[in-house]
């Protein structure tokens, strides 16, 4: 694997830390994660949390978040970009605060996808994001890997599911059109 992509070292203390096991399970996931995009035909872009990472604190060009990925795909010939969370494990309750905080602040990023591995966590990290002013979308990781875009997804503070496609393009659309969508940052 370390041949086929970037390297990115990690810190020593980190590693002994016991992190380093499901560090690996988190980046083998979201590997799978990244296949299943490209497998669609849709997959134009996939920026790395390595780049980044990189990119927010090496310039001033970055993001407000360490995102495990940026994604961008292609349908309805429109780009479609969204930041991508995958939430293997729970963080202190605490953390989404400052997780949510933010995510209010992205300038450059209109859709948030959240994908667990579990209906427990998904809803642990829905409720904890539930009041985020910014729409964010929740998802379990063996749907995406057998829907991908077409993966049913429920937004922060709604109980409605959509498919993630539908709200990539509605987004676009709307955009497009001028019309002004509840919750979209533009």
């Amino acid at each position: 694997m370390a041949g086929k992509g970037e390297y990115h070292a990690r810190p020593v203390d980190r590693l002994k830390a016991g992190n380093g096991q499901g560090r690996l399970y988190h980046s083998l996931d979201l590997n799978e994660i990244h296949l299943a995009l490209k497998r669609t035909g849709t997959l134009v872009y996939w920026t790395p949390e390595t780049e980044i990472r990189s990119r927010n604190d090496l310039t001033t060009a970055g993001y407000w978040k360490y995102y495990d990925a940026v994604v961008v795909v292609r349908l309805a010939g429109q780009d479609c970009r969204f930041a991508l969370e995958y939430e293997r494990t729970p963080k202190a309750a605490r953390q989404y605060l400052s997780v949510r905080q933010r995510i209010e602040q992205e300038t450059s990023i209109a859709h948030f996808l959240y994908l667990m591995p579990n209906y427990d966590l998904l809803w642990f990290v829905a409720d904890k994001l539930s009041e985020c002013r910014r729409t964010v979308h929740f998802g379990l990781l063996k749907d995406f890997l057998q829907l991908t875009l077409a993966l049913p997804v429920r937004r922060n503070g709604s109980p409605v599911s959509m498919t993630l496609t539908s709200v990539l393009t509605h987004g676009q659309v709307m955009a497009r059109t001028g019309t002004l969508w509840k919750n979209i940052a533009v």
